[in-house]
């Protein structure tokens, strides 16, 4: 729930080839965390090792994050985005992710993460933002463990639906920005 000095040096949270170069940083809420088994496929085949930062409902902006989360993670994530915005100063590339939709609901919270995106492009960083991770409402990852004792029970192999409209919407405004905006990228796994 919140990024320590120990996670900053971990090398259980340096992810990828142990010989290839690290800086790489993914900094984000729980959704940044649920990129790094993908990541890890990109840095194995891209040769580099990334960090990932991540912690629970804390938003990727550079400003108090007060007005963005839950008043029981404030401490939390001020102390969270303390120790991780000097170290994605160190990094060449940051990558962001994040509930975009969530945060989203309060107006500013995407202006707050272009805001960063532009400053670390403008200090020379290479930014890659990331799309909201798919969903698949109704999922049930233990449906083939329980279909083992329950023989009659049907496990979908494949669960597809259209993106909630706030999710497109905020990913769509992310990729906008992305493709005016030199120095960042845009990744979307719904694609």
């Amino acid at each position: 729930k919140r990024v320590t000095e120990r996670d900053l040096s971990d090398p259980r949270c340096l992810v990828g080839p142990p010989a290839a170069p690290e800086g790489v940083v993914l900094w984000g809420d729980s959704n940044a965390a649920h990129y790094v088994g993908l990541m890890e496929v990109f840095a194995r085949e891209g040769g580099f090792r990334f960090r990932n930062f991540d912690a629970y409902a804390c938003p990727p902006v550079a400003v108090d994050p007060t007005r963005f989360v839950p008043t029981d993670r404030v401490e939390d994530c001020v102390a969270s985005q303390a120790l991780a915005l000097p170290r994605l100063r160190e990094s060449p590339v940051v990558v962001l992710a994040g509930v975009w939709q969530g945060y989203g609901s309060r107006p500013s919270f995407l202006d707050e993460t272009i805001d960063l995106a532009r400053t670390l492009t403008a200090e020379g960083h290479a930014v890659v933002v990331l799309g909201k991770v798919p969903t698949m409402p109704g999922w049930d990852g233990s449906c083939r463990e329980k279909a083992l004792s329950i023989p009659w029970l049907r496990c979908p192999s494949e669960r597809f639906e259209p993106l909630a409209p706030a999710i497109a919407e905020a990913n769509e405004r992310l990729r906008a920005f992305a493709g005016e905006t030199p120095g960042v990228a845009y990744f979307d796994a719904n694609d």
